[in-house]
């Protein structure tokens, strides 16, 4: 969720998910132009608006998220093109603007933000693949024209937006490799049968067997940040008002106290405690996360109230202090805990 101030965000960062700016002006102007002049000419140009985002393919940088947001942005300025006619107005009004308003509000509610403003406004890609064939095919054709070859480009453009989207959909996936690389299969856990990278697979198996070898019965378990996954891979209670952590570091207006006073409330505290140092999407894609000593969840877990038992490095795992010494005998790892001694290990 998000103020006002989210929602300027979100269209900032819409603006900034399409990288190549320029080159879209530019076609965007001639078109405009072009069609009013020579449309018989420069409806043809219709067909670069689908396939402009594929210089974007090359750099990683664009998702089949953000190719759903860059074509239904382009309903505007196709309507534009087609003019005050009924029609367009029953499905710009009727269709586009209630597809706008649900985009914003899933991009609003979201942490994901303008990423999942694809969601709300898919119908409105709809829209701008009507516009396309409509101005494509309404033109007043000059006599003789082949009206069969025209329908076949008709045909064209909706599979040339389709053939876009399963290629930013193929080459990109969210928070893991490409299709092509995903050769590991999962044999164990939640995500048993899944197929993901090697690394992704190496990282998830040692942290399960981590949890596994301190985990006692009973235990109640925090992660944090941005690993709510993490509660799939146990089967011990979540200790938290709220699964999806957000860093401070990344949101400095954050409020960890609520964390806090919800311990406090309750009478409760978590037996283990998993604090992500990094966070593996895929190879592109890595949070690397620091706590801040304004962090009032971290001081109170960095505190002689728990104690580091297991330390990698990717997170470090914490238990609740009982006042006693414990051994933790760990695959690579042999974690010696003693209240107020150094943890001595290896990463």
């Amino acid at each position: 969720m998000g103020n006002i101030g989210k929602i300027i965000s979100v269209l900032g960062d819409i603006w900034n998910e399409y990288e190549h700016k320029t080159l879209l002006t530019l076609v965007l102007v001639i078109i405009l132009v072009g069609f009013r002049k020579k449309p018989h000419l420069f409806r043809y140009m219709l067909f670069s608006l689908p396939v402009v985002p594929v210089f974007s393919r090359f750099t990683g940088l664009l998702s089949s998220s953000g190719y759903i947001l860059y074509f239904s942005l382009l309903a505007p300025y196709l309507f534009l093109l087609i003019g005050n006619k009924k029609f367009a107005r029953q499905l710009f009004y009727g269709i586009w603007i209630p597809s706008f308003i649900a985009g914003m509000t899933t991009a609003w509610t979201s942490s994901n933000s303008h990423i999942n403003a694809s969601v709300g406004l898919f119908p409105g890609s709809i829209v701008t693949l009507v516009f396309l064939v409509v101005l494509f095919s309404g033109i007043e054709f000059p006599k003789g024209s082949a009206h069969f070859s025209n329908m076949k480009l008709q045909i064209v453009l909706p599979t040339l937006v389709l053939f876009m989207l399963l290629n930013f959909q193929y080459s990109i996936l969210y928070r893991d490799d490409n299709i092509q690389d995903l050769k590991t299969k999962v044999e164990s856990g939640p995500f048993r049968g899944l197929y993901t990278s090697k690394e992704k697979n190496d990282y998830l198996t040692v942290l399960c067997d981590d949890i596994k070898a301190v985990s006692r019965p009973g235990d109640k378990i925090l992660f944090y940040d941005r690993f709510p996954a993490g509660y799939l891979l146990t089967s011990m209670l979540p200790a938290t008002n709220t699964v999806w952590l957000q860093p401070i570091s990344y949101f400095p207006n954050l409020k960890r106290q609520d964390v806090i006073n919800y311990y406090q409330k309750n009478n409760i505290e978590p037996d283990l405690v998993v604090r992500m140092k990094k966070v593996f999407y895929s190879k592109m894609s890595t949070d690397y996360l620091s706590y801040p000593s304004q962090d009032s969840l971290n001081s109170m877990i960095e505190s002689n109230r728990y104690q580091a038992i297991v330390l990698r490095e990717d997170y470090t795992i914490y238990r609740k202090a009982i006042g006693s010494s414990t051994r933790v005998e760990i695959s690579g790892s042999t974690a010696i805990v003693e209240r107020k001694k150094p943890m001595i290990g290896s990463p």
